[in-house]
């Protein structure tokens, strides 16, 4: 539950704050910036579709290995965006981003409900959906307030403000994912519930 708590955390926070950095920052119109997360979107739609046949082939434990290892090569490329940078390559590295999501959540769902028992099974579907959604209600509200905390204390034009407070937020994102990638190496699997 830590693990899908920190995946949310870090989906909700990309979702909200890169199409801002766009626009804020790099200067892109409303549709762009939007348009941003698109090609991820959807390629979280076709990954979430294989880590369920890589599921039952590899097991939850690797799958989520490598997702969370995907998560944190994009957001520590995500570092890399500058001012003067296409928004495309925010496009680019967000569709990494999403690959490693779809690899992480369902596998880590499946072990979690998968080391209860069968009558525990209705308070464990409760709990992983109340996990997810503080985690997307803590994530947006964390770094949001590093953010804007940095924008409003520098003493620098807004934009600028901006971009060093989404640094910031995406250095504590990487991290929290580089947290999830190390947890992930004890986690315990069980093929099927008891």
């Amino acid at each position: 539950m830590i693990l899908v708590f920190i995946n949310m955390m870090l989906l909700l926070s990309a979702e909200t704050i890169l199409p801002m950095f766009a626009q804020d920052v790099l200067g892109t119109s409303a549709f762009l910036s939007g348009f941003v997360l698109v090609p991820g979107t959807i390629l979280l739609s076709i990954i979430t579709i294989i880590s369920g046949n890589l599921y039952d082939r590899y097991g939850g434990k690797t799958i989520a290995l490598i997702g969370f290892s995907c998560t944190a090569a994009s957001l520590l490329l995500l570092n890399t965006v500058t001012m003067d940078s296409s928004p495309y390559w925010i496009m680019l590295h967000f569709c990494l981003f999403m690959a490693g999501f779809g690899l992480t959540l369902m596998p880590l769902v499946t072990v979690g409900m998968n080391a209860l028992s069968q009558e525990d099974i209705a308070h464990g579907s409760a709990i992983v959906n109340t996990v997810r959604q503080f985690g997307m209600t803590f994530g947006i509200i964390f770094l949001s307030t590093i953010i804007s905390a940095t924008a409003s204390t520098i003493n620098a034009p807004y934009d600028v403000g901006a971009y060093w407070g989404t640094t910031f937020a995406l250095i504590v994102m990487a991290l929290l994912s580089l947290l999830a990638l190390t947890l992930t190496f004890f986690l315990k699997e069980r093929q099927y519930p008891r």
